[in-house]
Parts: C-alpha cells; structure tokens; sequence
C-alpha cells in the first residue's frame, strides 16, 4: 500500500474517530449552543459532519471518471448546506454515528479497491494545487475536519457539563 493510501485511509478513520468521540461528549445544552459562522448550533454542525464521512470516496469516484474535482462556477456551499443539514438534524446521535460510519466504510472501500495511479494523480483543484488525489483529499478532510472540531470543542466549554459528568 503506498504512502499516501494509507495516509488518506488514516485521515478518513481518525476524523471519523474523532467526530464520534466529540459527538458522545456533547449534551444536550451543549448541542443546543451556537458555534457556527452561518447560525447553526453544534447539533447542525455535528449533522453537517455525520453527512460527510463519504467524501473520500466521492472525491475519487469524481477522479475516477474523469470529472472535475471542483464545484461548478454556480454552486452555492452555503445553499447546499441550508438543504442538506435539516434534512438530518431531527436524527438521534446514534443514527447520526452510523451515518457517519456507513459513509466511512464507503470511503475506506473505495480508497483500497483504487489503483494507485489514480491515487498518484495530480489533483485538479485550488484546495490542493501541486499534490497528489490522495494527498489534497487528505488535507482537505484533515482541515475540515479539525476546524469543526474546535467550533464543536467551544460548545462544550460554553456548554457546561458533557455527557457523562453531572
């Protein structure tokens, strides 16, 4: 397995790793606290990361034929997003997990059944200019991941207890 397969299937298990054990700390109150820029509270955010443990396998299914890796010059982020997280947030934690999981065992099969030349390829995109599929993929989920992360992070500070501790 080459360097960068494994470094990408570590990033996908480690960030899903991590948003599950930041899931499983946060009550209540604090699922219910604001702790991002566009208004969502942590329940949405963490919604918003559930829904995306199939990025990887995405990113390289887009590559795979050939499509561009970057979102058409009119697709709206914070559109798709004002779509797709309400469409989740009435979930419990525990489907939330296994979304999470469902779209991780997705992206690490994908990873594995990848040639290595396709893995190899230069990315096509601005968040990874220079570097290889599997390494813009990488940077990409460790960036995303690890921002919201902190914002989930503040939730807890300002949110009081954590699940687990009265």
């Amino acid at each position: 397995m080459s360097a960068s397969r494994e470094n990408l299937a570590r990033a996908v298990r480690e960030s899903a790793a991590q948003i599950e054990e930041m899931a499983r700390a946060l009550d209540g109150e604090a699922l219910a606290g604001g702790v991002y820029e566009n208004g969502w509270n942590a329940r949405q955010l963490l919604c918003h990361l559930a829904n995306g443990g199939w990025f990887a396998g995405f990113m390289i299914g887009l590559a795979r034929a050939g499509r561009s890796l970057e979102p058409p010059a009119d697709f709206d982020q914070d559109e798709w997003n004002a779509r797709d997280v309400p469409a989740h947030q009435d979930k419990t934690i525990e489907e939330l997990l296994a979304q999470l999981r469902t779209g991780t065992e997705q992206s690490l099969a994908t990873i594995e059944a990848t040639p290595d030349e396709v893995l190899a390829q230069q990315a096509e995109v601005s968040w990874g200019a220079g570097k290889t599929l599997a390494d813009a993929i990488t940077g990409a989920i460790e960036d995303h991941v690890s921002t919201h992360l902190a914002e989930l992070r503040s939730a807890l500070r300002e949110g009081g207890t954590t699940a687990g501790q009265g």
